[in-house]
Protein backbone atom coordinates (compact mmCIF):
# COMPACT_ATOMS: atom_id res chain seq x y z
CA UNK A 1 0.00 0.00 0.00
CA UNK A 2 1.72 3.45 -0.67
CA UNK A 3 2.86 5.72 1.95
CA UNK A 4 0.80 9.13 2.19
CA UNK A 5 2.10 12.17 1.37
CA UNK A 6 1.31 13.89 4.61
CA UNK A 7 4.39 15.28 6.52
CA UNK A 8 6.95 13.07 4.72
CA UNK A 9 5.94 14.69 1.41
CA UNK A 10 7.37 12.92 -1.90
CA UNK A 11 10.43 11.67 -3.00
CA UNK A 12 11.30 15.59 -4.73
CA UNK A 13 10.67 17.22 -1.05
CA UNK A 14 12.77 14.93 1.00
CA UNK A 15 15.89 14.91 -1.51
CA UNK A 16 15.37 18.55 -1.82
CA UNK A 17 15.10 18.96 2.15
CA UNK A 18 17.97 17.14 2.82
CA UNK A 19 19.91 19.55 0.38
CA UNK A 20 18.88 22.51 1.92
CA UNK A 21 19.76 20.76 5.32
CA UNK A 22 23.10 19.87 4.16
CA UNK A 23 24.26 23.50 2.99
CA UNK A 24 22.78 24.82 6.17
CA UNK A 25 20.84 27.45 3.95
CA UNK A 26 19.12 30.25 6.07
CA UNK A 27 15.83 31.82 4.72
CA UNK A 28 14.36 29.09 3.29
CA UNK A 29 11.32 26.46 4.79
CA UNK A 30 10.87 23.16 4.42
CA UNK A 31 10.23 22.22 0.86
CA UNK A 32 6.72 20.41 -0.03
CA UNK A 33 6.10 20.16 -3.28
CA UNK A 34 1.82 20.10 -2.77
CA UNK A 35 2.02 23.08 -0.65
CA UNK A 36 3.47 24.97 -3.01
CA UNK A 37 0.88 24.06 -5.57
CA UNK A 38 -1.99 24.67 -3.23
CA UNK A 39 -0.24 28.12 -2.72
CA UNK A 40 0.21 28.88 -6.58
CA UNK A 41 -3.60 27.97 -7.09
CA UNK A 42 -5.02 29.97 -4.29
CA UNK A 43 -3.08 33.20 -5.41
CA UNK A 44 -4.53 32.34 -9.19
CA UNK A 45 -8.26 32.31 -7.68
CA UNK A 46 -9.54 34.12 -11.10
CA UNK A 47 -11.54 37.59 -10.46
CA UNK A 48 -14.88 38.47 -11.30
CA UNK A 49 -15.19 39.20 -14.77
CA UNK A 50 -10.95 37.84 -15.16
CA UNK A 51 -11.98 33.49 -15.38
CA UNK A 52 -8.45 31.65 -15.49
CA UNK A 53 -8.70 28.20 -17.53
CA UNK A 54 -7.99 25.55 -15.15
CA UNK A 55 -5.52 23.82 -17.43
CA UNK A 56 -4.13 27.05 -17.46
CA UNK A 57 -4.08 27.47 -13.57
CA UNK A 58 -2.44 24.25 -13.53
CA UNK A 59 0.33 24.57 -15.98
CA UNK A 60 1.74 27.81 -14.22
CA UNK A 61 1.43 26.37 -11.04
CA UNK A 62 3.82 23.47 -12.09
CA UNK A 63 5.88 26.59 -13.77
CA UNK A 64 6.25 28.02 -10.62
CA UNK A 65 7.16 24.82 -8.88
CA UNK A 66 9.95 24.13 -11.76
CA UNK A 67 11.29 28.29 -10.77
CA UNK A 68 10.96 28.04 -7.60
CA UNK A 69 13.11 24.74 -7.17
CA UNK A 70 15.98 26.40 -9.22
CA UNK A 71 16.11 29.07 -7.52
CA UNK A 72 16.97 27.08 -4.22
CA UNK A 73 20.17 26.38 -5.99
CA UNK A 74 20.80 29.63 -8.05
CA UNK A 75 19.21 32.56 -6.17
CA UNK A 76 17.84 35.31 -8.02
CA UNK A 77 19.20 38.03 -5.55
CA UNK A 78 22.68 36.56 -5.91
CA UNK A 79 22.39 36.46 -9.43
CA UNK A 80 21.23 40.19 -9.76
CA UNK A 81 23.97 41.30 -7.28
CA UNK A 82 27.28 39.88 -9.91
CA UNK A 83 25.00 42.02 -12.51
CA UNK A 84 25.63 44.79 -10.94
CA UNK A 85 21.55 45.74 -9.71
CA UNK A 86 21.57 48.33 -6.90
CA UNK A 87 19.58 51.00 -5.23
CA UNK A 88 18.11 53.65 -6.73
CA UNK A 89 17.76 52.20 -10.01
CA UNK A 90 15.09 51.78 -12.49
CA UNK A 91 14.48 47.80 -13.97
CA UNK A 92 12.25 46.69 -16.43
CA UNK A 93 11.84 42.92 -16.23
CA UNK A 94 10.55 41.94 -19.29
CA UNK A 95 8.52 38.43 -19.74
CA UNK A 96 8.85 38.16 -15.68
CA UNK A 97 7.04 35.01 -15.60
CA UNK A 98 6.10 34.25 -12.05
CA UNK A 99 8.30 37.64 -10.88
CA UNK A 100 11.33 35.71 -9.11
CA UNK A 101 13.97 38.04 -10.60
CA UNK A 102 11.17 40.88 -10.38
CA UNK A 103 11.05 40.46 -6.13
CA UNK A 104 14.77 40.09 -6.23
CA UNK A 105 15.72 43.48 -8.15
CA UNK A 106 12.52 45.77 -5.67
CA UNK A 107 14.33 44.17 -2.69
CA UNK A 108 17.83 45.45 -4.74
CA UNK A 109 17.45 48.86 -5.83
CA UNK A 110 15.08 49.86 -2.38
CA UNK A 111 12.50 52.05 -1.97
CA UNK A 112 14.37 54.76 -4.03
CA UNK A 113 14.27 52.24 -6.89
CA UNK A 114 11.46 51.08 -9.08
CA UNK A 115 10.71 47.29 -10.69
CA UNK A 116 8.46 46.76 -13.59
CA UNK A 117 7.30 43.41 -14.13
CA UNK A 118 6.08 42.87 -17.70
CA UNK A 119 4.36 39.91 -19.07
CA UNK A 120 1.87 39.15 -21.80
CA UNK A 121 0.30 36.04 -19.85
CA UNK A 122 -2.62 36.91 -17.59
CA UNK A 123 -1.80 34.04 -15.04
CA UNK A 124 1.82 35.96 -14.64
CA UNK A 125 0.50 38.82 -13.84
CA UNK A 126 -2.26 37.83 -11.56
CA UNK A 127 0.79 36.06 -9.44
CA UNK A 128 3.33 39.02 -9.36
CA UNK A 129 0.49 41.03 -8.06
CA UNK A 130 0.37 39.09 -5.29
CA UNK A 131 3.95 39.60 -4.63
CA UNK A 132 3.60 43.46 -5.22
CA UNK A 133 1.84 43.32 -2.13
CA UNK A 134 4.70 42.82 0.20
CA UNK A 135 6.80 44.97 -2.68
CA UNK A 136 5.40 48.87 -3.06
CA UNK A 137 8.56 49.59 -5.41
CA UNK A 138 7.06 46.44 -8.04
CA UNK A 139 4.78 47.39 -10.79
CA UNK A 140 2.88 45.63 -12.96
CA UNK A 141 2.70 45.63 -16.64
CA UNK A 142 0.21 43.33 -19.03
CA UNK A 143 1.54 43.59 -22.82
CA UNK A 144 3.17 41.69 -25.67
CA UNK A 145 5.14 44.59 -26.70
CA UNK A 146 4.39 48.26 -25.74
CA UNK A 147 5.35 49.07 -22.22
CA UNK A 148 3.99 52.29 -21.85
CA UNK A 149 7.07 53.62 -20.48
CA UNK A 150 8.87 57.13 -21.02
CA UNK A 151 11.65 57.11 -23.55
CA UNK A 152 15.60 56.61 -22.13
CA UNK A 153 13.73 56.00 -18.64
CA UNK A 154 15.42 52.78 -17.50
CA UNK A 155 18.76 51.67 -16.06
CA UNK A 156 18.60 47.60 -16.87
CA UNK A 157 16.28 45.28 -18.74
CA UNK A 158 16.19 41.60 -17.69
CA UNK A 159 15.34 39.47 -20.93
CA UNK A 160 15.69 35.83 -19.54
CA UNK A 161 14.67 32.89 -20.71
CA UNK A 162 11.55 34.69 -22.88
CA UNK A 163 12.96 35.84 -26.08
CA UNK A 164 12.46 32.22 -27.89
CA UNK A 165 8.67 32.53 -27.37
CA UNK A 166 8.33 36.08 -28.80
CA UNK A 167 6.22 36.69 -31.62
CA UNK A 168 7.80 39.89 -33.19
CA UNK A 169 11.29 39.66 -31.26
CA UNK A 170 12.20 42.72 -33.79
CA UNK A 171 9.39 44.93 -32.35
CA UNK A 172 9.89 43.88 -28.52
CA UNK A 173 13.88 44.68 -29.14
CA UNK A 174 12.97 48.37 -30.13
CA UNK A 175 10.89 49.06 -27.49
CA UNK A 176 13.33 47.86 -24.77
CA UNK A 177 15.84 49.91 -26.75
CA UNK A 178 13.59 53.12 -26.41
CA UNK A 179 13.35 53.00 -22.96
CA UNK A 180 16.82 52.17 -22.03
CA UNK A 181 18.90 54.69 -20.83
CA UNK A 182 21.92 55.55 -23.02
CA UNK A 183 23.96 54.01 -20.47
CA UNK A 184 21.76 51.32 -19.52
CA UNK A 185 21.96 47.52 -19.92
CA UNK A 186 19.87 45.14 -21.79
CA UNK A 187 20.54 41.56 -19.62
CA UNK A 188 19.90 38.42 -21.54
CA UNK A 189 19.74 34.79 -21.39
CA UNK A 190 17.53 31.78 -22.89
CA UNK A 191 18.80 28.62 -22.62
CA UNK A 192 16.37 27.43 -25.41
CA UNK A 193 19.35 29.36 -27.87
CA UNK A 194 23.20 28.73 -28.64
CA UNK A 195 25.76 31.97 -28.01
CA UNK A 196 25.75 32.29 -31.90
CA UNK A 197 21.99 32.94 -32.42
CA UNK A 198 22.13 35.01 -29.32
CA UNK A 199 24.35 37.75 -30.13
CA UNK A 200 23.10 37.55 -33.77
CA UNK A 201 19.07 38.01 -32.89
CA UNK A 202 20.10 41.04 -30.29
CA UNK A 203 22.71 42.79 -32.56
CA UNK A 204 21.40 42.42 -36.31
CA UNK A 205 18.71 44.91 -35.77
CA UNK A 206 21.94 47.34 -35.18
CA UNK A 207 20.20 49.18 -32.20
CA UNK A 208 22.74 47.11 -28.94
CA UNK A 209 25.75 45.89 -28.81
CA UNK A 210 27.37 43.02 -27.21
CA UNK A 211 29.06 44.37 -23.91
CA UNK A 212 30.36 41.36 -22.06
CA UNK A 213 28.72 37.96 -20.20
CA UNK A 214 28.72 36.65 -16.95
CA UNK A 215 28.08 32.83 -17.30
CA UNK A 216 24.89 32.42 -19.37
CA UNK A 217 23.81 36.02 -18.82
CA UNK A 218 24.83 38.51 -22.21
CA UNK A 219 25.43 42.17 -21.03
CA UNK A 220 24.47 44.26 -24.30
CA UNK A 221 24.08 48.04 -24.82
CA UNK A 222 23.03 50.80 -26.83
Amino acid sequence: MPRAAGRTGCNLCRKVNKWIHSKALTGFRSWNCMGMLQGVCSALLPERGDQVGLLDNISFALTVLTFRLRDLFVPPAAVLENLGIKRGQIILDYGCGPGSYSAAAAGLVGPGGRVYAADMNKNAVAYVRKIMESRPNLSVIRTDCRTGLPDNSVDAVFLFDVYHNLKEPEKVLKELHRVLKDEGKLFFSDHHMGEQKIIHSITAPGSFKLSGKDRKIYRFAK
